[in-house]
């Protein structure tokens, strides 16, 4: 019987939060369901002593390894463990989620282990760090190392494949769950309610998910959209973790009139993109956003940089808009082009972007894919060793 165990380094998982770790625990998932054996190594940060927790679950374990202020003490405890992991039921190969410390780790526990390693390169990962003096080596150890390289857009597989013209790397898009992504009555409740809300009268609803962190431009936009007065046609709805200035600047007179939701489960995601007009996305560097997958598999089209693959999933002015990253003037100009579209023009816009992603962005092709990148090295170069 051939080997499928699998070992999986990240430093994004559940209960971490954010898109990214929703993205790497839904693929892991879709792994277990299909009978594949995955022990998944959650590299998590903590001011806390070093730690390693281990959950069984269904077809594989989650490793959660807390680091203390010695960046080496969880690794190598880890380590400890995997290799007599190994050596009681051996590992077939190594995957990195992530090509910053998770990569790496990854690529040095393969060449320990003699197995091939496989990367999962995000785009904010890569961007995050390439240039930074302190982590960028990590992210060229785990490029070098890897067999393939998975990418979630083609305008990061060109910019790497141009720094490492020998590697085999190929796109691994994201995939979005359509039955997920459905209002049932309660969420047309709330949706109602949050529509009906005064700050939103006679203004269209512009939705703000995920952090609001540098990378999000949100400042940039808010800025680009007071200059061009737009501040009186739109109501914010953001939803999520907001630092302190971007809270300043959403609470001064000048910012559109805006509500306020912390983060949330997803089972509460589908009624608060149901009660948005449009979202935005105006990022300086991306990769593969759940939130623009999310959105416009409820129908509701996104306003978007082109940065990473969001320009490869929106076709401008069919179902969404794109404008130039860091251009604020054009993301202005664009968002005004959005609010001038008419109810019809603009349901009938989210009906094309619904489509759009059931059709290209399954969770089943996402795996597929990923399946493929991970599952083609020579059988006789993994089995028996």
């Amino acid at each position: 019987m051939k080997n499928n165990r699998i070992l999986w380094l990240t430093e994004h998982f559940s209960p971490v939060v954010g898109g990214t770790s929703e993205s790497c625990f839904r693929q892991v998932r879709e792994f277990r369901k299909s009978g594949f054996e995955i022990d998944i190594v959650a590299l998590i940060y903590s001011k806390r002593r070093c730690a390693m927790d281990i959950v069984e679950r269904d077809c594989g374990r989650d490793i959660f390894v807390t680091d203390s202020q010695h960046p080496m003490e969880g690794v190598l405890k880890i380590w400890n463990y995997l290799k007599l992991e190994h050596e009681r039921k051996p590992y077939s190969r190594v995957v990195g989620f992530g090509c910053g410390r998770a990569g790496f780790v990854a690529s040095t526990f393969s060449k320990w282990m003699e197995r091939p390693f496989y990367l999962l390169v995000q785009g904010n990962d890569f961007d995050r760090f390439w240039f930074d003096n302190g982590n960028g080596w990590q992210i060229k150890e785990a490029i070098s190392c890897a067999s393939n390289i998975g990418c979630v857009s083609k305008e990061l597989i060109k910019r790497i494949s141009l720094l490492f013209p020998q590697k085999n790397i190929v796109q691994t898009p994201r995939g979005v769950d359509s039955s997920r992504w459905m209002l049932s009555g309660t969420d047309e409740l709330i949706t109602k309610e949050i529509k009906s809300d005064k700050c939103f009268e006679n203004r269209t609803i512009i939705g703000i998910f995920g952090k609001m962190q540098y990378k999000k431009q949100t400042w940039e936009w808010l800025g680009s959209i007071r200059k061009h007065g737009l501040n009186e046609k739109i109501g914010l709805l953001v939803v999520g973790w907001i630092d302190e200035e971007t809270s300043r600047i959403l609470d001064d007179t000048s910012s559109p009139n805006n509500r306020r939701i912390k983060f949330c489960t997803l089972d509460n995601m589908p009624a608060l993109y149901a009660a948005c007009d449009f979202t935005i996305i105006p990022s300086l560097f991306e990769g593969m956003p759940n939130v623009l997958l999310e959105s416009m598999a409820m129908g509701i089209p996104v306003i978007a940089s082109d940065a990473g693959a969001m320009s490869e999933v929106i076709i401008h002015g069919e179902n969404g808009f794109i404008f130039p990253a860091g251009n604020m003037s054009a993301a202005a100009d664009t968002t005004k082009t959005a609010l001038n579209l008419s109810p019809d023009e603009r349901k009938n816009m989210g009906a094309k972007a619904k489509e759009h992603v059931f059709k290209n962005f399954s969770v089943t092709k996402e795996f597929e894919t990923i399946k493929s990148l991970i599952f083609n090295t020579p059988e006789q170069q993994i089995e028996n060793k």
